[in-house]
Protein backbone atom coordinates (compact mmCIF):
# COMPACT_ATOMS: atom_id res chain seq x y z
CA UNK A 1 0.00 0.00 0.00
CA UNK A 2 1.50 3.08 -1.17
CA UNK A 3 0.79 6.15 1.19
CA UNK A 4 1.98 8.68 3.82
CA UNK A 5 1.53 7.29 7.10
CA UNK A 6 1.96 10.35 8.85
CA UNK A 7 -1.37 11.55 7.02
CA UNK A 8 -3.07 7.97 7.96
CA UNK A 9 -2.29 8.41 11.65
CA UNK A 10 -3.65 11.96 11.73
CA UNK A 11 -6.70 10.61 9.64
CA UNK A 12 -7.42 8.03 12.36
CA UNK A 13 -6.96 10.72 15.34
CA UNK A 14 -9.63 12.71 14.30
CA UNK A 15 -11.94 10.03 13.84
CA UNK A 16 -10.88 8.72 16.97
CA UNK A 17 -11.47 12.23 18.52
CA UNK A 18 -14.74 12.18 17.09
CA UNK A 19 -15.82 8.77 18.10
CA UNK A 20 -14.65 9.15 21.74
CA UNK A 21 -16.98 12.71 21.76
CA UNK A 22 -19.93 9.91 20.56
CA UNK A 23 -19.12 7.28 23.49
CA UNK A 24 -19.31 10.58 25.78
CA UNK A 25 -22.78 10.88 23.98
CA UNK A 26 -23.57 7.10 23.59
CA UNK A 27 -23.00 6.55 27.58
CA UNK A 28 -24.30 9.64 29.58
CA UNK A 29 -27.71 7.82 30.04
CA UNK A 30 -25.96 4.55 31.68
CA UNK A 31 -24.64 7.38 34.24
CA UNK A 32 -27.79 10.00 34.31
CA UNK A 33 -30.91 7.28 34.70
CA UNK A 34 -31.72 3.59 34.75
CA UNK A 35 -29.97 1.47 33.19
CA UNK A 36 -32.43 0.45 30.29
CA UNK A 37 -33.74 3.42 29.41
CA UNK A 38 -31.95 3.60 26.44
CA UNK A 39 -34.00 0.14 25.13
CA UNK A 40 -37.25 1.44 26.77
CA UNK A 41 -37.32 5.33 26.56
CA UNK A 42 -40.21 5.61 28.31
CA UNK A 43 -38.57 4.75 31.74
CA UNK A 44 -36.35 8.20 31.92
CA UNK A 45 -35.12 10.89 30.10
CA UNK A 46 -38.04 12.82 29.91
CA UNK A 47 -41.17 11.17 27.57
CA UNK A 48 -41.85 15.04 26.03
CA UNK A 49 -41.66 15.64 22.33
CA UNK A 50 -38.06 17.17 22.58
CA UNK A 51 -36.80 14.38 24.60
CA UNK A 52 -38.33 11.79 22.30
CA UNK A 53 -36.73 13.28 19.43
CA UNK A 54 -33.25 13.27 21.04
CA UNK A 55 -33.91 9.40 21.95
CA UNK A 56 -35.32 9.04 18.23
CA UNK A 57 -31.73 10.77 17.11
CA UNK A 58 -29.82 8.43 19.14
CA UNK A 59 -31.06 5.67 18.15
CA UNK A 60 -31.19 6.10 14.27
CA UNK A 61 -27.47 7.93 14.25
CA UNK A 62 -25.78 7.08 17.65
CA UNK A 63 -26.48 4.50 19.62
CA UNK A 64 -23.94 1.43 19.10
CA UNK A 65 -22.84 3.03 16.24
CA UNK A 66 -19.94 5.23 18.08
CA UNK A 67 -19.01 1.87 20.06
CA UNK A 68 -18.68 0.73 16.36
CA UNK A 69 -16.74 2.78 15.08
CA UNK A 70 -14.42 2.92 17.96
CA UNK A 71 -14.01 -0.98 16.75
CA UNK A 72 -13.21 -0.14 13.80
CA UNK A 73 -10.40 1.92 14.77
CA UNK A 74 -9.34 0.06 17.17
CA UNK A 75 -8.70 -2.94 14.53
CA UNK A 76 -6.83 -0.07 12.53
CA UNK A 77 -4.38 1.44 15.61
CA UNK A 78 -3.48 -2.17 16.58
CA UNK A 79 -2.10 -3.35 12.94
CA UNK A 80 -0.42 0.06 13.06
CA UNK A 81 1.31 -0.73 16.27
CA UNK A 82 2.44 -4.09 14.88
CA UNK A 83 3.59 -2.94 11.69
CA UNK A 84 5.59 -0.28 13.34
CA UNK A 85 6.57 -2.28 15.89
CA UNK A 86 8.36 -4.84 13.38
CA UNK A 87 9.76 -1.47 11.38
CA UNK A 88 11.97 -1.04 15.03
CA UNK A 89 12.76 -4.71 14.69
CA UNK A 90 10.56 -5.52 17.78
CA UNK A 91 8.45 -9.03 18.19
CA UNK A 92 5.25 -7.27 17.15
CA UNK A 93 3.01 -10.21 18.73
CA UNK A 94 4.77 -10.09 22.09
CA UNK A 95 4.51 -6.54 21.97
CA UNK A 96 1.02 -6.34 21.36
CA UNK A 97 0.01 -8.69 23.95
CA UNK A 98 1.52 -7.10 26.87
CA UNK A 99 0.24 -3.98 25.70
CA UNK A 100 -3.62 -5.59 25.67
CA UNK A 101 -2.81 -7.31 29.11
CA UNK A 102 -2.28 -3.62 30.57
CA UNK A 103 -5.15 -2.14 28.58
CA UNK A 104 -7.38 -5.65 30.25
CA UNK A 105 -6.25 -4.21 33.80
CA UNK A 106 -6.82 -0.80 33.02
CA UNK A 107 -10.26 -1.99 32.19
CA UNK A 108 -10.76 -3.77 35.63
CA UNK A 109 -10.25 -0.92 37.53
CA UNK A 110 -11.64 1.23 35.36
CA UNK A 111 -15.08 -1.26 36.64
CA UNK A 112 -14.24 -1.09 39.99
CA UNK A 113 -13.64 2.15 40.56
CA UNK A 114 -15.65 4.74 38.32
CA UNK A 115 -18.07 2.65 35.62
CA UNK A 116 -20.46 -0.83 35.05
CA UNK A 117 -20.26 -0.24 31.37
CA UNK A 118 -16.15 -0.37 30.84
CA UNK A 119 -15.46 -1.55 27.28
CA UNK A 120 -11.34 -1.38 27.86
CA UNK A 121 -11.33 -4.66 29.34
CA UNK A 122 -13.24 -6.28 26.33
CA UNK A 123 -11.91 -5.19 23.79
CA UNK A 124 -8.19 -5.96 25.42
CA UNK A 125 -9.79 -9.74 24.91
CA UNK A 126 -11.67 -9.23 21.78
CA UNK A 127 -8.13 -7.21 20.63
CA UNK A 128 -5.91 -10.54 21.41
CA UNK A 129 -7.79 -12.44 19.04
CA UNK A 130 -8.21 -9.96 15.96
CA UNK A 131 -4.18 -9.83 16.44
CA UNK A 132 -4.07 -13.24 15.23
CA UNK A 133 -5.36 -12.17 11.80
CA UNK A 134 -3.01 -8.75 11.24
CA UNK A 135 -0.90 -10.55 8.83
CA UNK A 136 -3.89 -11.64 6.81
CA UNK A 137 -4.54 -10.61 2.94
CA UNK A 138 -7.21 -7.79 2.93
CA UNK A 139 -9.69 -10.12 1.12
CA UNK A 140 -9.37 -12.34 4.08
CA UNK A 141 -9.95 -9.96 6.84
CA UNK A 142 -13.18 -8.90 4.86
CA UNK A 143 -14.00 -12.92 4.83
CA UNK A 144 -13.51 -13.12 8.45
CA UNK A 145 -15.32 -10.52 9.06
CA UNK A 146 -18.33 -11.32 7.29
CA UNK A 147 -18.31 -14.86 8.97
CA UNK A 148 -17.65 -12.78 12.94
CA UNK A 149 -20.80 -10.98 11.61
CA UNK A 150 -22.62 -13.93 10.74
CA UNK A 151 -21.98 -15.29 14.19
CA UNK A 152 -23.21 -12.12 15.96
CA UNK A 153 -26.43 -12.51 14.18
CA UNK A 154 -27.02 -16.51 15.24
CA UNK A 155 -26.16 -14.93 18.93
CA UNK A 156 -28.91 -12.15 18.72
CA UNK A 157 -31.21 -14.61 17.32
CA UNK A 158 -30.77 -17.14 20.14
CA UNK A 159 -30.85 -14.12 23.04
CA UNK A 160 -33.51 -12.07 21.50
CA UNK A 161 -35.74 -15.36 20.99
CA UNK A 162 -35.20 -16.48 24.63
CA UNK A 163 -36.32 -12.65 25.89
CA UNK A 164 -39.10 -13.06 23.52
CA UNK A 165 -40.00 -16.36 24.99
CA UNK A 166 -39.69 -15.15 28.41
CA UNK A 167 -42.09 -11.36 27.66
CA UNK A 168 -44.82 -13.83 26.65
CA UNK A 169 -44.48 -16.29 30.04
CA UNK A 170 -44.51 -13.07 31.74
CA UNK A 171 -47.63 -11.78 30.38
CA UNK A 172 -49.38 -14.91 30.21
CA UNK A 173 -51.76 -15.34 32.99
CA UNK A 174 -51.53 -18.97 32.68
CA UNK A 175 -47.55 -19.36 33.38
CA UNK A 176 -47.48 -20.72 37.14
CA UNK A 177 -46.51 -18.00 39.61
CA UNK A 178 -42.83 -19.46 40.15
CA UNK A 179 -42.04 -19.28 36.81
CA UNK A 180 -42.53 -15.41 36.97
CA UNK A 181 -40.96 -15.16 39.83
CA UNK A 182 -37.96 -16.95 38.78
CA UNK A 183 -38.30 -14.86 35.50
CA UNK A 184 -38.83 -11.27 36.98
CA UNK A 185 -35.50 -12.22 38.99
CA UNK A 186 -33.20 -13.02 36.37
CA UNK A 187 -34.41 -10.51 33.66
CA UNK A 188 -36.78 -7.81 34.87
CA UNK A 189 -34.36 -5.10 34.52
CA UNK A 190 -34.11 -5.78 30.97
CA UNK A 191 -37.29 -6.87 29.84
CA UNK A 192 -40.70 -5.26 31.87
CA UNK A 193 -38.68 -3.62 35.24
CA UNK A 194 -40.94 -3.08 38.20
CA UNK A 195 -41.24 0.28 40.44
CA UNK A 196 -39.27 -1.45 42.88
CA UNK A 197 -36.64 -2.23 40.87
CA UNK A 198 -36.03 1.13 39.08
CA UNK A 199 -36.75 2.54 42.91
CA UNK A 200 -33.54 0.26 44.19
CA UNK A 201 -31.04 1.25 41.38
CA UNK A 202 -31.94 4.99 42.07
CA UNK A 203 -31.30 4.63 45.82
CA UNK A 204 -27.73 2.95 44.71
CA UNK A 205 -26.85 5.53 42.32
CA UNK A 206 -27.59 8.08 44.61
CA UNK A 207 -25.33 6.39 47.70
CA UNK A 208 -21.89 6.74 48.35
CA UNK A 209 -18.62 5.68 46.70
CA UNK A 210 -18.48 2.70 48.60
CA UNK A 211 -21.88 1.55 48.18
CA UNK A 212 -21.40 1.88 44.67
CA UNK A 213 -18.18 0.20 43.75
CA UNK A 214 -19.52 -3.14 46.49
CA UNK A 215 -21.98 -3.55 44.08
CA UNK A 216 -20.05 -3.46 41.22
CA UNK A 217 -17.87 -5.65 42.75
CA UNK A 218 -20.68 -8.01 43.90
CA UNK A 219 -23.55 -7.77 41.53
CA UNK A 220 -22.13 -5.87 38.42
CA UNK A 221 -19.92 -8.91 36.95
CA UNK A 222 -22.63 -10.54 35.06
CA UNK A 223 -22.89 -7.39 33.23
CA UNK A 224 -19.65 -7.47 32.46
CA UNK A 225 -19.74 -11.11 30.74
CA UNK A 226 -23.39 -10.74 29.18
CA UNK A 227 -21.02 -7.59 26.71
CA UNK A 228 -18.56 -10.45 26.01
CA UNK A 229 -20.96 -12.79 24.86
CA UNK A 230 -23.32 -10.33 22.68
CA UNK A 231 -21.20 -8.31 21.26
CA UNK A 232 -18.03 -10.45 20.87
CA UNK A 233 -18.42 -11.72 17.48
CA UNK A 234 -19.61 -7.64 16.08
CA UNK A 235 -16.28 -6.29 17.31
CA UNK A 236 -14.34 -8.75 16.26
CA UNK A 237 -15.53 -8.33 12.67
CA UNK A 238 -15.33 -4.52 13.12
CA UNK A 239 -11.40 -4.65 14.15
CA UNK A 240 -10.85 -7.04 11.05
CA UNK A 241 -12.71 -4.47 8.82
CA UNK A 242 -10.47 -1.35 10.46
CA UNK A 243 -7.69 -3.53 9.72
CA UNK A 244 -9.08 -4.45 6.27
CA UNK A 245 -9.73 -0.98 5.38
CA UNK A 246 -5.95 0.07 6.58
CA UNK A 247 -4.53 -2.20 4.19
CA UNK A 248 -6.50 -1.50 1.27
CA UNK A 249 -5.40 2.12 1.83
CA UNK A 250 -8.77 3.67 2.64
CA UNK A 251 -7.72 5.93 5.69
CA UNK A 252 -4.65 7.30 2.85
CA UNK A 253 -3.98 10.24 2.08
CA UNK A 254 -4.43 9.11 -1.41
CA UNK A 255 -7.22 7.47 -1.53
CA UNK A 256 -9.29 8.29 -4.42
CA UNK A 257 -12.01 10.43 -3.04
CA UNK A 258 -14.71 9.75 -5.20
CA UNK A 259 -14.23 5.65 -4.14
CA UNK A 260 -14.57 6.78 -0.55
CA UNK A 261 -17.57 8.40 -1.60
CA UNK A 262 -19.06 5.98 -3.45
CA UNK A 263 -19.27 3.30 -0.61
CA UNK A 264 -20.14 6.40 1.86
CA UNK A 265 -23.26 7.25 -0.35
CA UNK A 266 -24.03 3.21 -0.57
CA UNK A 267 -23.39 2.10 3.23
CA UNK A 268 -24.69 5.52 4.47
CA UNK A 269 -28.15 5.03 2.54
CA UNK A 270 -28.61 1.46 3.33
CA UNK A 271 -27.78 2.19 7.10
CA UNK A 272 -30.17 5.74 7.62
CA UNK A 273 -32.67 3.69 5.36
CA UNK A 274 -32.62 0.37 7.79
CA UNK A 275 -32.62 2.22 11.29
CA UNK A 276 -34.91 4.49 10.15
CA UNK A 277 -37.58 2.08 9.09
CA UNK A 278 -36.68 0.70 12.71
CA UNK A 279 -37.40 3.83 14.54
CA UNK A 280 -41.29 3.77 12.74
CA UNK A 281 -41.49 0.37 13.27
CA UNK A 282 -41.31 1.05 17.40
CA UNK A 283 -43.08 4.21 16.83
CA UNK A 284 -46.07 2.51 15.35
CA UNK A 285 -45.94 0.07 18.29
CA UNK A 286 -46.04 3.36 20.70
CA UNK A 287 -42.39 2.28 21.87
CA UNK A 288 -43.45 -0.64 22.99
CA UNK A 289 -40.24 -2.15 25.57
CA UNK A 290 -39.80 -5.64 23.62
CA UNK A 291 -40.21 -3.43 20.16
CA UNK A 292 -37.88 -0.96 20.93
CA UNK A 293 -35.16 -3.50 22.34
CA UNK A 294 -35.91 -5.92 19.34
CA UNK A 295 -35.00 -2.80 17.49
CA UNK A 296 -32.27 -1.32 19.60
CA UNK A 297 -30.24 -4.32 20.05
CA UNK A 298 -31.21 -6.89 17.34
CA UNK A 299 -32.80 -5.81 14.82
CA UNK A 300 -30.36 -3.16 13.97
CA UNK A 301 -27.22 -5.09 13.79
CA UNK A 302 -26.74 -4.95 9.80
CA UNK A 303 -27.60 -1.15 9.46
CA UNK A 304 -25.29 -0.56 12.54
CA UNK A 305 -22.35 -1.93 10.79
CA UNK A 306 -23.27 -0.47 7.07
CA UNK A 307 -23.47 3.12 8.90
CA UNK A 308 -20.27 2.62 10.92
CA UNK A 309 -18.34 2.17 7.70
CA UNK A 310 -20.40 5.01 5.92
CA UNK A 311 -19.16 7.32 9.08
CA UNK A 312 -15.77 6.32 8.33
CA UNK A 313 -15.87 7.34 4.89
CA UNK A 314 -17.28 10.59 5.44
CA UNK A 315 -14.58 11.19 7.94
CA UNK A 316 -11.86 10.15 5.77
CA UNK A 317 -12.99 12.44 2.65
CA UNK A 318 -13.60 15.42 5.26
CA UNK A 319 -9.49 14.52 6.43
CA UNK A 320 -9.04 14.57 2.86
CA UNK A 321 -10.09 18.47 2.55
CA UNK A 322 -7.82 21.88 3.02
CA UNK A 323 -10.55 22.86 5.42
CA UNK A 324 -11.44 23.78 9.08
CA UNK A 325 -7.95 22.62 9.86
CA UNK A 326 -7.97 24.38 13.00
CA UNK A 327 -11.17 22.30 13.77
CA UNK A 328 -8.96 19.15 12.61
CA UNK A 329 -6.21 19.72 14.91
CA UNK A 330 -8.18 19.55 18.06
CA UNK A 331 -9.95 16.51 16.91
CA UNK A 332 -6.76 14.79 15.83
CA UNK A 333 -4.93 15.84 19.48
CA UNK A 334 -8.40 14.70 21.65
CA UNK A 335 -7.99 11.08 19.69
CA UNK A 336 -4.44 11.08 20.26
CA UNK A 337 -5.70 11.20 23.74
CA UNK A 338 -8.91 8.76 23.53
CA UNK A 339 -7.95 7.11 26.81
CA UNK A 340 -6.97 9.51 28.41
CA UNK A 341 -10.41 11.18 27.39
CA UNK A 342 -12.59 8.16 27.90
CA UNK A 343 -11.95 7.78 31.44
CA UNK A 344 -11.93 11.30 32.55
CA UNK A 345 -15.26 11.44 30.97
CA UNK A 346 -16.31 8.49 33.68
CA UNK A 347 -14.97 10.60 36.08
CA UNK A 348 -17.08 13.63 35.10
CA UNK A 349 -20.23 11.79 34.82
CA UNK A 350 -19.87 9.85 38.04
CA UNK A 351 -19.14 13.00 40.09
CA UNK A 352 -22.27 14.95 38.29
CA UNK A 353 -25.31 12.22 38.26
CA UNK A 354 -23.46 9.78 41.14
CA UNK A 355 -24.40 10.36 45.01
CA UNK A 356 -20.87 11.12 46.30
CA UNK A 357 -20.75 13.95 43.82
CA UNK A 358 -24.10 16.26 42.76
CA UNK A 359 -26.15 13.72 42.80
CA UNK A 360 -28.21 14.09 40.02
CA UNK A 361 -28.66 10.47 39.06
CA UNK A 362 -32.41 10.57 37.27
CA UNK A 363 -33.16 14.26 37.83
CA UNK A 364 -31.83 15.25 34.67
CA UNK A 365 -34.13 14.71 31.74
CA UNK A 366 -32.11 14.24 28.06
CA UNK A 367 -32.04 17.17 26.85
CA UNK A 368 -30.48 18.87 30.06
CA UNK A 369 -27.99 15.65 29.44
CA UNK A 370 -27.01 16.55 25.96
CA UNK A 371 -26.03 19.59 27.53
CA UNK A 372 -23.51 18.09 29.84
CA UNK A 373 -22.22 15.99 27.02
CA UNK A 374 -21.49 19.31 25.00
CA UNK A 375 -19.71 20.70 27.43
CA UNK A 376 -17.12 17.09 27.95
CA UNK A 377 -16.58 17.54 24.41
CA UNK A 378 -16.13 21.49 24.43
CA UNK A 379 -13.82 20.69 27.47
CA UNK A 380 -12.05 17.80 25.57
CA UNK A 381 -11.26 19.92 22.58
CA UNK A 382 -9.69 22.79 24.68
CA UNK A 383 -7.55 20.75 26.96
CA UNK A 384 -6.49 18.45 24.36
CA UNK A 385 -4.84 20.56 22.48
CA UNK A 386 -3.42 22.13 25.69
CA UNK A 387 -1.68 19.34 26.65
CA UNK A 388 -0.68 18.07 23.39
CA UNK A 389 1.29 21.42 22.88
CA UNK A 390 3.67 20.54 26.12
CA UNK A 391 3.59 16.80 25.90
CA UNK A 392 4.20 13.81 23.85
CA UNK A 393 1.51 11.60 24.87
CA UNK A 394 -1.64 11.82 27.32
CA UNK A 395 -1.32 11.10 31.07
CA UNK A 396 -2.51 7.30 30.40
CA UNK A 397 -1.73 7.09 27.17
CA UNK A 398 2.18 7.51 28.30
CA UNK A 399 1.57 5.47 31.35
CA UNK A 400 0.31 2.55 29.16
CA UNK A 401 2.80 3.31 26.87
CA UNK A 402 5.34 2.92 29.77
CA UNK A 403 4.17 -0.13 31.24
CA UNK A 404 3.97 -1.84 27.31
CA UNK A 405 7.89 -1.11 26.90
CA UNK A 406 8.69 -1.59 30.95
CA UNK A 407 10.58 1.69 30.40
CA UNK A 408 10.13 5.08 31.34
CA UNK A 409 9.52 6.87 28.00
CA UNK A 410 10.26 10.65 27.54
CA UNK A 411 6.77 12.72 27.78
CA UNK A 412 7.69 16.26 27.57
CA UNK A 413 8.04 17.82 24.28
CA UNK A 414 11.37 19.83 23.02
CA UNK A 415 11.00 22.66 20.89
CA UNK A 416 7.91 22.29 18.80
CA UNK A 417 5.05 20.62 18.68
CA UNK A 418 5.86 18.10 16.07
CA UNK A 419 2.20 17.72 14.82
CA UNK A 420 1.69 16.05 11.49
CA UNK A 421 0.30 18.11 8.63
CA UNK A 422 -3.13 17.86 6.47
CA UNK A 423 -2.84 17.11 2.89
Amino acid sequence: MSSDPTQRILTLDVMRGLAVMGIALMNVGSFAMYSWAATHPTLGGGTDTLNLTIWALDFIFVEHKMRGLFSLLFGASLLLFMQQAARRGLIARALVNRRLFWLFLFGVLHFILLWNGDILAFYAIIGAIAALFAHQRTKTLLVVAALAFLLQALVWMDFTGNQVMRWQQLHDPDTPAQVVKDIQSRAAKLLDPSADAIVEERALYRSGYGTISADRITNQWQGQINILKLYCFETLGLMLLGMAMLKGGLFSANAPTARLRRIANRFGIAGLGGMTILFFWTALHNLHPLTTFLGSLHYSLPFRIVLVIAYAMLIAIWCQERKQLSLKFRLAETGQMAFTNYIATSLIFSLIFYGYGLGLYERMDRAQQLLIVLGTCALMLVWSPWWMARFRHGPLEWLWRCLTRWEVVPMRRGTGRGAASLG
